[in-house]
């Protein structure tokens, strides 16, 4: 089961998680009611097709995906911070980001330094920093580029950002039409169709049949 999404006064009650984080007992209950904290990523494929067609990970989308997911996260649990899986973070998690470290999940800034900024290169292709404050989001795969923030998780896997963007085929973000014909030639269809050494009628330069 995947979390739903927060608005209004659930908002508020994440962020009233308080300087102690959660308890380790309350985010293994919500680990399991809402599920781990993982994008499905854009080349969904069943795991044995993946091992079968390593090629699938190469895909630009796939690539561009590994770039923004992190593996670890740094959480508040019972008062003191512990390092964790990603995958294992939950709502209403304390997450501390500090210079060059990614975001886990989308969060919601409690605290931060006054020079906290961010690129959101990853997630929306714009190679602009972006200065942030106390309340501002912090969507996953943001990266920290000065300073750091600690935020509340409000937001994690199919329904962060990232996932969203996913899913309306807004990502990974255009960097023009050679990137455009590149993610077209090696589709999921294109690269089996290699990898068993037949032509796609999708390839390039190749009528369908």
């Amino acid at each position: 089961m995947t979390s739903s999404a927060i608005h209004g006064d659930e908002d508020v009650e994440l962020m009233e998680v308080g300087t102690e984080g959660l308890s380790w007992a309350d985010a293994r209950d919500r680990l399991a009611r809402e599920g781990a904290n993982k994008p499905r990523p854009p080349c969904d494929c069943p795991a044995v097709v993946c091992c079968l067609l390593p090629c699938l990970t190469s895909l630009p989308s796939m690539r561009a995906y590994a770039r923004c997911v992190t593996e670890d996260a740094c959480v508040r649990r019972d008062g003191a911070w512990n390092d964790v899986d990603a995958v294992d973070v939950v709502r209403g998690d304390l997450v501390l980001v500090q210079e060059g470290e990614l975001a886990p999940a989308d969060l919601r800034l409690a605290s931060c330094t006054d020079d906290f900024l961010v690129s959101m290169l990853r997630l929306n292709g714009v190679d602009a920093p972006v200065s942030l404050k106390v309340g501002d989001s912090v969507p996953l795969g943001a990266e920290c580029l000065r300073g750091n923030g600690k935020g509340v998780v409000i937001a994690i896997g199919d329904n962060t950002n990232l996932a969203r963007r996913i899913r309306s085929g807004r990502w990974p973000p255009a960097r023009g039409r050679s990137a455009r014909s590149s993610e077209t030639t090696n589709s999921p269809l294109n690269a089996i169709a290699a990898t068993i050494n037949i032509t796609s009628p999708y390839s390039q330069g190749t009528a369908a049949l």
